[in-house]
């Protein structure tokens, strides 16, 4: 990132980041997945940006990576899934574009290029990662039973498709798809995992953007905060690793907002994603708690199952 910043293709340092971010969350689970997530984020990108002339086209299209979300579950691989199904969404609804290419965002050009540039931030994390992460310890994780995965799979492609229409066709602004980014990220399954990735989502993206917001709006000088977004960003992908999500969180948003908006436009851009983000926040508040109170409500009019029967399930 810093070197492509001094270049002259420094516009298009965030497009990188959007292939560096799921390559680094993949390299938990190895420098193999890595390198499929670095060419599976592109590729995603890619038919975002095509599909995103059409509300009903990128709901449908959001809406099917859910499942392969879902699926990822039961290998691991979860992290880098998520991830890539967020670039997905990101390219649906607002569109990226580069300076390369005169004309639409999506159109096939100026698509290809957005890609290759995700292509290179992710091809550059697995190279790397193969010379020095190839032994990164690898988290502990339990794997969903097959009911909790089903109830994830359903509540996923549910709030995806009806966000990603609301993205295109209700709410303002290309800054809409940090509804589907929380949705993403904080949804798990089971209620109680989803509960406190949210709160740690909100407290990291409102309180880094906050910090960030007013370092950017003080500092004053577009190339300086750019610069320093930059460095935010190498620092995230490291918290993804070793801090707690919030810290993750926080970092991860104070990048995005030195890379994407100058002083004069960061403290709008901050209330646009602060709001957004509290927006899928409750969203998916809303929807655990209706979901909790049906499954409470079927429990008393079911016996729950053996544990036995349910070990075998």
């Amino acid at each position: 990132m810093i070197a492509l910043y001094l270049s002259p293709w420094s516009s298009n340092t965030a497009l990188v980041y959007l292939g560096l971010l799921p390559a680094v969350v993949a390299l938990e689970s190895g420098v193999r997945v890595a390198a499929v997530t670095a060419i599976l984020t592109p590729v995603s990108v890619l038919v975002g940006l095509l599909v995103g002339g059409s509300a009903w086209s990128a709901a449908v299209y959001i809406a099917a990576l859910c499942l392969a979300v879902a699926w990822s579950y039961t290998r691991g691989w979860e992290g880098p899934a998520t991830y890539v199904a967020s670039q997905a969404a990101l390219a649906a609804i607002a569109v990226p574009g580069t300076t390369l290419v005169d004309g639409a965002p999506n159109s096939p050009t100026s698509a290809l290029v957005v890609a290759a540039f995700v292509l290179l931030g992710g091809l550059w994390v697995a190279f790397i990662g193969s010379f020095f992460l190839d032994d990164l310890p690898h988290r502990d994780r339990e794997t969903p039973t097959r009911r909790d995965l089903y109830r994830f799979a359903l509540t996923l492609t549910a709030l995806a498709f009806v966000g990603t229409l609301a993205a295109k066709l209700v709410l303002p602004g290309g800054h809409a798809w940090w509804v589907l980014l929380t949705i993403f990220v904080v949804l798990q399954p089971g209620i109680a995992g989803s509960t406190t990735r949210t709160l740690h989502r909100v407290l990291g993206t409102v309180g880094g953007g906050l910090v960030a917001a007013v370092l950017v709006n003080l500092i004053g000088i577009n190339t300086l905060t750019t610069a320093i977004g930059v460095i935010i960003a190498v620092l995230s992908g490291i918290a993804y690793l070793k801090a707690p999500y919030w810290a993750f969180a926080a970092l991860l948003t104070a990048a995005l907002m030195c890379l994407s908006f100058t002083p004069e436009t960061v403290m709008y851009g901050y209330a646009e994603r602060a709001g957004f983000t509290l927006l899928g926040a409750l969203a998916v508040a809303v929807v655990l708690s209706v979901t909790d109170l049906i499954l409470k409500q079927t429990s008393k009019a079911h016996p729950q199952p053996t544990k036995s029967s349910e070990q075998n399930d």
